[in-house]
């Protein structure tokens, strides 16, 4: 019954959940009374792009790119049978915004924008691998709200 109150929850959030997800950079397993899970984090960016003027504006006809990655930490929960409880799914942690310029234009950028943010997140990943062990208290506290509500309806 309680983990049927927890799926009850995890269907109502799944619309919020993040569509993909980067591949796993930590894993733990989380040995809760109620529920035992294990919690994936996950190094993600979104990109954003900007055509701009040339500058200075003598030269003819060379456009610019201006970009910006945000990039966060997000969680990933799973019951021991693989379940996904999107309801604990979220992101853990966001880094000041990563921007950068690109001469071209922005679709002819977009191969050196994908490198120099993953360059720029793998100088990240010590603070994001330290963000996920931060995070298990967290989560912990997470899973005994869950536990909590489940009693209350009587589960």
């Amino acid at each position: 019954m309680k983990l049927l109150v927890l799926s009850g929850i995890a269907l109502a959030a799944v619309v919020a959940a993040p569509s993909a997800m980067a591949q796993p950079f930590h894993q733990t397993a989380v040995d809760h009374r109620v529920l035992p899970v294990s919690a994936s984090y996950s190094l993600d960016s979104q990109t954003s792009t900007r055509e701009v003027n040339p500058i200075p504006a003598n030269r003819a006809g060379q456009s610019a790119c201006r970009w910006k990655a945000n990039v966060v930490v997000n969680r990933a929960v799973h019951t021991a049978d693989k379940t996904a409880v999107a309801a604990l799914a979220k992101p853990i942690h966001q880094f000041t915004p990563l921007s950068g310029y690109e001469i071209g234009t922005c679709q002819a950028a977009e191969k050196r924008i994908a490198a120099a943010v993953a360059r720029e997140s793998d100088k990240l990943a010590p603070h994001a691998t330290a963000a996920a062990q931060r995070d298990q208290s967290a989560l912990m506290a997470e899973l005994d709200g869950v536990a909590a509500l489940s009693q209350a309806k009587g589960g």
